[in-house]
């Protein structure tokens, strides 16, 4: 009777101290219609899933530990692929509750699993274990709520299906992106009338950071180089056979020309386009040559920085950062003390002292060549998070502002950095400095017109404040394009025709030039082809997008080509 009791009592303890677990999971950044497939480098190392957001973005997350030490290893794989603004979430049990699961199986979050197995069955989730992966179905509020879908699988023939109690911060809720079924099959009836999962209602677990930002990163000395050619290549746009464009057009003449294309110049991106394509890459001397030089290309525009950019930059995994922040004098360095501080240890008159000293110091004295977006001789009270990220760039886009603003906040802050985006996109006239955001720079067409650009004018060279302001136009058009004004449209139309005009004329002076020409129109056009896919696939109409395709190309390659207009 004494063991009994002991081994009673010994398993509540092994209960309470596996509740009392912190949960640990590395987010890997925020990505634009992701696909499992986009991150084939980094699946070897735990399983992938996501928490898909507004719109079309998710937050791409890998493995989840109760460990931190297992997490680290993960996060410094992760980042060896590439993926170097990754960082470590850590949740606690009281972010949580318990709940009861019905667990179906149990498999290796290693190895590819077979989805369909469960395509019939509502309510899905997996709960994360390190290397291993446990499929359940809930969530219910207790043991015996969940026993009639214990009972429903069983018969379905998962005769293994049993209830367990769980904390929710280890749960996820598996979707599309995990199992890459869009619809369910005929489903599992549990019950005519299927108890509520959760009178008071449970949610998938908020994974939203709440850890201090200065997360100390494992004790090596060695930080993984970053690839020369980039990993994660984005889900690239379909390019539409149906739209008749000049893109196409232009790019079939091409084509033509160089023996490539035997159809008709219909500008109608087809098959036959686009194996013509691809024949001229594979058969081009020029071609080849700057499909090699794209591969080491570094198109960062932030490479060149000042130690108070490098330290805004490096914030979430950097723990001397902050003391840099400390010991500047500039607005925005007593702004990102704030965050840090509101971050930490929430709302309060610290915060509130700092930014306010920020906004008043950034616009104080410096001339204005327009009206500031907000009062900045007023005090503010920050008990929102938006309203300090907002205000937070308004004073990256003060006067003589020393630094801009870093990606990663997008990928911490998705959704209150979106509506910070259409705060912007509504302020043409408002300076908007931030680094390079978009995931246009990893696209193999990209990369290849500017290594060919930048071979047309080698001399030209765009300054910090040039590359901010390009990286900041094409941020915005990344992550909220809308449609140009008119009067835009017809600049960059006539900006479009002035460079080939100026290009043509330049390839007539020598046969290198003239090859250097076809080579860059070919790269030219495709990209073009491409961006307007991408603004096609948000709703925007073919004019529109192929407006804001150029407009992207010329905050690439507008400086290079500057000279031939």
């Amino acid at each position: 009777m004494k063991k009994s009791i002991f081994l009673f009592l010994i398993s509540i303890l092994c209960v309470t101290f596996a509740a009392a677990q912190n949960f640990y999971t590395v987010q890997i950044g925020t990505f634009v219609d992701a696909k499992m497939s986009d991150f084939e480098a980094i699946k070897p190392f735990g399983f992938v899933y996501a928490v898909k957001i507004d719109g079309n973005l998710a937050i791409i997350y890998l493995g989840g530990y109760d460990n931190r030490k297992a997490a680290e290893k993960a996060w410094e794989q992760a980042r060896a692929k590439g993926y170097l603004n990754a960082f470590i979430v850590e949740r606690r049990p009281t972010e949580g509750q318990q709940a009861a699961v019905v667990q179906i199986a149990s498999r290796s979050a290693l190895r590819p699993i077979d989805w369909e197995t469960y395509a019939g069955i509502n309510d899905l989730y997996v709960l994360l274990e390190g290397d291993a992966l446990k499929i359940v179905q809930g969530v219910y509020t207790n043991a015996d709520v969940a026993r009639p879908a214990q009972e429903a699988l069983r018969r379905a023939g998962f005769r293994d299906a049993f209830v367990k109690t769980v904390n929710t911060i280890f749960l996820h809720k598996v979707s599309d992106f995990e199992t890459g079924i869009k619809k369910p099959l005929i489903p599992i009836v549990f019950e005519q009338t299927p108890p509520p999962a959760y009178e008071q209602p449970v949610s998938p677990p908020d994974i939203t950071p709440r850890t201090p930002i200065v997360v100390n990163p494992p004790t090596t000395t060695n930080t993984p180089p970053l690839p020369a050619r980039p990993v994660a290549t984005p889900n690239l746009p379909r390019l539409r056979p149906n739209v008749k464009r000049r893109s196409a057009l232009e790019l079939q003449k091409v084509l033509k020309a160089e023996g490539y294309y035997k159809g008709s110049l219909d500008g109608q991106y087809g098959e036959s386009t686009a194996r013509a394509y691809e024949s001229m890459k594979i058969n081009n001397r020029e071609l080849q040559k700057y499909q090699v030089l794209a591969q080491y290309l570094d198109l960062s525009s932030n490479t060149a920085a000042t130690p108070l950019q490098k330290a805004i930059d490096n914030l979430p995994d950097d723990p001397t950062a902050l003391r840099t922040l400390e010991t500047s004098k500039a607005p925005v360095a007593k702004a990102y003390r704030a965050y840090v501080i509101y971050n930490t240890r929430g709302p309060g008159s610290e915060v509130n002292n700092l930014m306010n000293m920020a906004i008043r110091e950034a616009f104080t004295g410096k001339k204005l060549s327009s009206t500031p977006p907000l009062d900045y001789r007023s005090t503010y009270s920050y008990n929102d998070l938006e309203q300090l990220l907002l205000h937070l760039h308004y004073v990256h886009s003060a006067p003589d502002s020393e630094a801009s603003a870093p990606c990663w906040l997008l990928q911490r802050h998705p959704r209150e950095m979106g509506r910070v985006f259409d705060r912007y996109a509504n302020m043409a006239s408002l300076n908007f400095p931030m680094r390079a955001c978009d995931q246009f720079l990893t696209w193999e067409e990209i990369r290849l017109v500017v290594a060919i650009a930048n071979d047309l004018s080698p001399n030209a060279k765009l300054s910090e404040q040039q590359q901010a302001q390009a990286a900041s136009l094409r941020t915005l058009l990344y992550l909220s394009p809308k449609a140009l004004p008119a009067t835009d449209a017809k600049d960059l139309d006539t900006w479009h025709a002035n460079i080939w005009n100026g290009l043509n004329g330049w390839a007539t002076r020598d046969p290198i030039n003239q090859r250097m020409v076809v080579t860059f129109k070919a790269a030219f056009f495709q990209s073009q082809a491409r961006l307007e896919d991408f603004y096609m696939d948000k709703n925007l109409s073919a004019e529109e997008s192929k407006v804001l395709a150029l407009a992207t190309l010329r905050t690439l390659v507008g400086h290079q080509l500057q000279r031939f207009i």
